[in-house]
């Protein structure tokens, strides 16, 4: 591991928790690395084979496949299946709830994660990984089924070389992958992704349940989902906590809840908005540190704001409308690269400044303004599909292809 490495893979640990937390972190790191050293430890004597889940939190689809394996017995009866996290408070709760779940730092996975026939992730890179794997980090038998499709620019240039298999939402996403940046099709799986199993789920539940779970109180008549990607931060016109702020107030006059949920990347000052939003009742703050269920959140909302962010295409599977806030296009577009989901393919109402913003917003929670449902349904089914409730399961039979 590189110094380069190292100091990116200290600062990612740092994002994620408190100064304490981050003490017993850099404690634990060294006693890891430490004993590893030492002892050399070989890998145990195993009857199963053993599959690692993980992710940034307890989310996305490396939870929904996790969940689902456990969920089946035939299964269970082949394999162990692990969560790893790197988050001391989220390892402790998974182990409270029963669930076999490992700590990334923790002395006592080291001989585990030495015996795991397979890694299953939704990021690039090592730093994924746990320190003693880092120089090993290639030559492990890795699955990706990656964390969202959508219209940013990107680039997957050679990224499939470090995995077994990619996952893919649809057959129009893995043609994509290979017009654009060459993807070897051998290694391309169309699965569907699995987390939109949890949120059809969760469609079925009556709102009342929902809202419950959320502890969001009975009094608003609509609940509005705002979720912007790290590139915009908080809000794109003028101060951006007078902005949040400002989208509370308007909604209260309209009876409506507003979810707030940042990218875990943006950048922004927590006590600040903490501190602008005291004023108000109708609004709650979710960040994915703390509720990481986000098809819990898109399956509770009437309405979904945001901007460029690849949620929209999870969204799509509720059938609800959709505003997007159209801003700095050639970035997103020319700048940051070319895009698995074109541009053109985002089914709602397209705002490019304050005015014109709320005015939409106050036609939408009023009902006064029509989607074009033929259209919504074409981008559904161009970037997932069929909707079927199998992905997980597709991902499983992918997973034991791949162990055969």
């Amino acid at each position: 591991m590189s110094q380069a490495s190292k100091i990116i893979y200290l600062r990612s640990l740092m994002r994620q928790g408190s100064n304490i937390e981050n003490l017993f972190k850099l404690i634990f790191i060294s006693l890891h690395v430490t004993a590893y050293k030492l002892f050399h430890p070989k890998p145990i004597k195993k009857t199963k084979k053993i599959i690692i889940f993980t992710n940034l939190y307890y989310t996305g689809n490396p939870r929904a496949v996790y969940e689902r394996m456990l969920e089946r017995e035939d299964v269970r009866k082949k394999y162990e299946v692990y969560w790893m996290t790197s988050n001391l408070n989220e390892f402790l709760k998974l182990r409270r709830e029963g669930k076999p779940v490992l700590y990334k730092h923790g002395l006592l996975s080291i001989r585990t994660y030495l015996a795991a026939d397979l890694w299953v992730l939704a990021h690039r890179g090592a730093i994924n990984f746990p320190t003693i794997l880092q120089s090993q980090y290639r030559s492990l038998k890795k699955l990706q089924l990656w964390h969202g499709v959508g219209p940013k620019g990107t680039d997957f240039t050679g990224a499939y070389d470090e995995f077994d298999g990619w996952c893919m939402s649809s057959e129009f996403i893995k043609k994509k992958h290979i017009e654009l940046w060459s993807a070897p099709p051998h290694k391309l799986y169309v699965t569907g992704f699995a987390r939109l199993d949890r949120l059809l789920k969760y469609l079925q539940t009556p709102p009342d349940k929902l809202r419950d779970m959320l502890n969001i109180p009975k009094e608003f008549k609509k609940i509005i989902l705002y979720a912007p990607t790290f590139d915009i931060g908080l809000w794109p016109w003028g101060d951006p906590y007078k902005g949040i702020a400002q989208l509370a107030k308007f909604l209260k006059k309209y009876r409506s809840y507003l979810l707030l949920r940042t990218h875990p990347y943006a950048k922004y000052n927590r006590k600040k908005l903490k501190k602008y939003l005291k004023s108000y009742d109708n609004i709650k703050f979710v960040p994915m540190n703390k509720y990481p269920d986000t098809m819990l959140l898109l399956a509770v909302s009437d309405l979904l704001i945001t901007d460029w962010s690849s949620i929209y295409t999870d969204y799509l599977v509720t059938r609800r409308p959709i505003i997007f806030i159209e801003v700095n296009k050639k970035y997103f577009t020319f700048q940051r690269g070319l895009s698995e989901v074109p541009p053109e393919y985002r089914p709602g109402y397209m705002t490019t400044n304050s005015a014109d913003f709320y005015e939409v917003l106050a036609q939408v929670i009023q009902e006064k303004k029509a989607f074009n449902l033929e259209f919504y349904e074409k981008c559904l089914h161009l970037i997932h599909g069929a909707v079927s409730g199998k992905y997980s399961d597709n991902v499983i039979d992918l997973i034991e292809n791949i162990l055969k």
